[in-house]
Protein backbone atom coordinates (compact mmCIF):
# COMPACT_ATOMS: atom_id res chain seq x y z
CA UNK A 1 0.00 0.00 0.00
CA UNK A 2 2.81 2.17 0.69
CA UNK A 3 4.53 1.77 -2.97
CA UNK A 4 0.66 2.81 -4.31
CA UNK A 5 0.48 5.92 -2.28
CA UNK A 6 3.84 6.65 -3.55
CA UNK A 7 3.18 6.07 -6.93
CA UNK A 8 5.70 3.15 -7.30
CA UNK A 9 8.62 4.92 -6.26
CA UNK A 10 10.36 2.81 -4.94
CA UNK A 11 13.13 5.15 -3.04
CA UNK A 12 11.05 5.46 0.10
CA UNK A 13 11.27 1.54 0.81
CA UNK A 14 14.49 1.21 -0.75
CA UNK A 15 15.59 3.65 1.74
CA UNK A 16 13.96 2.09 4.84
CA UNK A 17 16.03 -1.29 3.71
CA UNK A 18 19.30 0.00 3.65
CA UNK A 19 18.41 2.25 6.75
CA UNK A 20 17.48 -1.00 8.63
CA UNK A 21 19.55 -2.95 11.19
CA UNK A 22 19.40 -5.83 9.58
CA UNK A 23 21.13 -4.38 6.44
CA UNK A 24 23.56 -2.27 8.40
CA UNK A 25 25.05 -5.53 10.50
CA UNK A 26 28.76 -5.85 10.69
CA UNK A 27 30.16 -9.55 9.17
CA UNK A 28 33.30 -9.04 10.80
CA UNK A 29 33.03 -10.58 14.29
CA UNK A 30 33.45 -9.27 17.68
CA UNK A 31 36.98 -10.72 18.71
CA UNK A 32 39.20 -10.65 15.68
CA UNK A 33 41.03 -13.06 17.69
CA UNK A 34 38.25 -15.73 18.26
CA UNK A 35 38.65 -18.58 15.12
CA UNK A 36 35.24 -18.34 13.33
CA UNK A 37 33.73 -21.52 13.77
CA UNK A 38 32.37 -24.26 11.32
CA UNK A 39 29.51 -23.90 11.33
CA UNK A 40 29.14 -20.04 10.25
CA UNK A 41 30.35 -20.84 6.64
CA UNK A 42 27.92 -22.11 4.05
CA UNK A 43 28.32 -25.59 1.79
CA UNK A 44 27.28 -27.03 -1.24
CA UNK A 45 28.10 -30.80 -1.57
CA UNK A 46 29.99 -31.26 -4.79
CA UNK A 47 28.32 -32.17 -8.21
CA UNK A 48 30.04 -33.82 -10.98
CA UNK A 49 29.76 -31.52 -14.55
CA UNK A 50 28.04 -32.94 -17.31
CA UNK A 51 29.49 -34.61 -19.97
CA UNK A 52 29.52 -31.59 -22.21
CA UNK A 53 30.86 -29.85 -19.51
CA UNK A 54 33.22 -32.01 -18.53
CA UNK A 55 34.73 -32.53 -21.92
CA UNK A 56 34.77 -28.70 -22.72
CA UNK A 57 36.82 -28.10 -19.49
CA UNK A 58 38.99 -31.04 -20.52
CA UNK A 59 39.78 -29.77 -23.71
CA UNK A 60 39.88 -25.84 -22.44
CA UNK A 61 42.05 -26.19 -19.08
CA UNK A 62 44.32 -28.41 -21.57
CA UNK A 63 45.70 -25.84 -24.32
CA UNK A 64 48.20 -23.53 -24.43
CA UNK A 65 47.00 -20.48 -22.24
CA UNK A 66 48.67 -17.89 -24.27
CA UNK A 67 46.71 -18.98 -27.25
CA UNK A 68 43.01 -18.57 -25.21
CA UNK A 69 41.45 -15.73 -26.11
CA UNK A 70 40.99 -13.02 -23.23
CA UNK A 71 38.07 -10.69 -23.17
CA UNK A 72 38.86 -9.18 -26.30
CA UNK A 73 37.81 -12.56 -28.70
CA UNK A 74 39.52 -12.70 -31.95
CA UNK A 75 38.01 -12.50 -35.41
CA UNK A 76 37.87 -16.35 -35.93
CA UNK A 77 36.48 -16.71 -32.49
CA UNK A 78 33.34 -18.32 -33.40
CA UNK A 79 34.53 -21.14 -35.50
CA UNK A 80 37.11 -21.95 -32.71
CA UNK A 81 34.23 -22.11 -30.02
CA UNK A 82 32.37 -23.91 -32.80
CA UNK A 83 35.11 -26.08 -32.95
CA UNK A 84 35.77 -26.90 -29.58
CA UNK A 85 32.24 -27.79 -28.96
CA UNK A 86 31.83 -30.23 -32.09
CA UNK A 87 35.56 -31.83 -30.25
CA UNK A 88 33.76 -31.58 -26.94
CA UNK A 89 30.29 -33.15 -28.07
CA UNK A 90 32.19 -36.65 -29.83
CA UNK A 91 33.85 -37.04 -26.36
CA UNK A 92 31.23 -36.25 -24.00
CA UNK A 93 29.53 -39.36 -25.62
CA UNK A 94 32.08 -41.54 -23.72
CA UNK A 95 30.81 -40.00 -20.14
CA UNK A 96 28.06 -41.39 -17.91
CA UNK A 97 25.13 -38.25 -17.41
CA UNK A 98 25.46 -37.74 -13.52
CA UNK A 99 22.47 -38.80 -11.26
CA UNK A 100 22.38 -37.93 -7.71
CA UNK A 101 24.17 -40.77 -6.37
CA UNK A 102 27.26 -40.11 -9.44
CA UNK A 103 30.30 -41.83 -8.68
CA UNK A 104 32.97 -41.69 -11.69
CA UNK A 105 32.48 -45.50 -13.42
CA UNK A 106 35.27 -47.63 -13.86
CA UNK A 107 34.89 -47.47 -17.69
CA UNK A 108 35.05 -43.73 -17.46
CA UNK A 109 38.49 -44.33 -15.18
CA UNK A 110 40.17 -46.34 -18.03
CA UNK A 111 39.19 -44.36 -20.81
CA UNK A 112 40.79 -41.58 -19.27
CA UNK A 113 44.03 -43.80 -17.77
CA UNK A 114 44.25 -45.75 -21.19
CA UNK A 115 42.69 -43.85 -24.49
CA UNK A 116 45.24 -42.45 -26.94
CA UNK A 117 42.57 -40.00 -27.76
CA UNK A 118 42.85 -38.45 -24.28
CA UNK A 119 46.58 -38.31 -24.50
CA UNK A 120 46.99 -36.90 -28.45
CA UNK A 121 44.05 -34.47 -27.60
CA UNK A 122 45.50 -33.51 -24.25
CA UNK A 123 48.82 -34.34 -23.23
CA UNK A 124 51.03 -34.34 -26.42
CA UNK A 125 53.33 -31.48 -26.76
CA UNK A 126 51.81 -29.53 -29.51
CA UNK A 127 52.01 -25.94 -30.00
CA UNK A 128 48.53 -25.26 -29.18
CA UNK A 129 48.94 -27.71 -25.75
CA UNK A 130 49.45 -26.89 -22.26
CA UNK A 131 52.29 -29.40 -22.28
CA UNK A 132 54.37 -27.57 -25.07
CA UNK A 133 53.25 -24.30 -23.15
CA UNK A 134 55.13 -25.40 -19.81
CA UNK A 135 58.00 -27.20 -21.12
CA UNK A 136 60.16 -24.27 -21.66
CA UNK A 137 59.68 -22.83 -18.15
CA UNK A 138 62.63 -23.89 -16.31
CA UNK A 139 61.38 -22.55 -12.38
CA UNK A 140 59.89 -25.28 -11.25
CA UNK A 141 57.37 -23.17 -8.86
CA UNK A 142 56.30 -21.28 -11.87
CA UNK A 143 55.77 -24.64 -13.72
CA UNK A 144 53.11 -25.65 -11.41
CA UNK A 145 51.70 -22.62 -10.40
CA UNK A 146 50.48 -22.05 -14.30
CA UNK A 147 49.27 -25.77 -14.33
CA UNK A 148 47.35 -24.74 -11.57
CA UNK A 149 46.20 -21.53 -12.68
CA UNK A 150 44.70 -23.23 -16.51
CA UNK A 151 44.00 -26.53 -15.20
CA UNK A 152 41.97 -25.54 -11.39
CA UNK A 153 42.34 -21.72 -11.67
CA UNK A 154 43.91 -21.28 -8.77
CA UNK A 155 46.97 -21.22 -6.84
CA UNK A 156 48.54 -24.49 -5.18
CA UNK A 157 48.75 -25.18 -1.56
CA UNK A 158 51.93 -24.78 -0.15
CA UNK A 159 51.92 -28.34 0.57
CA UNK A 160 50.97 -29.18 -3.11
CA UNK A 161 53.55 -27.07 -4.21
CA UNK A 162 56.25 -28.85 -2.15
CA UNK A 163 55.07 -32.21 -3.51
CA UNK A 164 55.02 -31.30 -6.77
CA UNK A 165 58.35 -29.76 -6.97
CA UNK A 166 59.84 -33.04 -5.82
CA UNK A 167 57.75 -34.85 -8.37
CA UNK A 168 59.28 -32.63 -11.17
CA UNK A 169 62.79 -32.86 -10.16
CA UNK A 170 62.30 -36.69 -10.28
CA UNK A 171 65.79 -38.05 -12.28
CA UNK A 172 64.00 -40.90 -13.62
CA UNK A 173 62.25 -39.33 -16.17
CA UNK A 174 62.95 -36.46 -18.54
CA UNK A 175 60.76 -33.32 -17.87
CA UNK A 176 58.60 -34.36 -21.71
CA UNK A 177 57.47 -37.42 -20.03
CA UNK A 178 56.79 -35.83 -16.07
CA UNK A 179 54.95 -32.80 -17.85
CA UNK A 180 52.37 -34.49 -19.22
CA UNK A 181 51.83 -36.77 -15.96
CA UNK A 182 51.65 -33.89 -13.90
CA UNK A 183 48.80 -32.41 -16.27
CA UNK A 184 46.57 -35.64 -16.62
CA UNK A 185 46.77 -35.76 -12.41
CA UNK A 186 45.19 -32.41 -12.28
CA UNK A 187 42.40 -33.25 -15.52
CA UNK A 188 41.68 -36.48 -13.75
CA UNK A 189 41.69 -34.91 -10.30
CA UNK A 190 38.01 -35.07 -8.22
CA UNK A 191 38.56 -31.38 -8.16
CA UNK A 192 38.44 -30.66 -11.58
CA UNK A 193 35.31 -33.44 -12.62
CA UNK A 194 33.09 -31.80 -9.59
CA UNK A 195 31.25 -28.85 -9.21
CA UNK A 196 32.50 -27.06 -6.02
Amino acid sequence: SQLVANHYDTRPILRGIVLSDAYARDSAPADPNQPIEPHFFAAQVPRPLTPFQYSLSLWVASRNPELLPGPQKPVDWPETRERWEKDSERLAKRFEIPDELFQVSVEEALFLSNNPQVESDFLHNRPDSLVSYLLPLQNQTQTIEESFLNILSRSPTSDELSNLIDFLNRKDQPRDKVLPQLVWAMLTSAEFRFNH
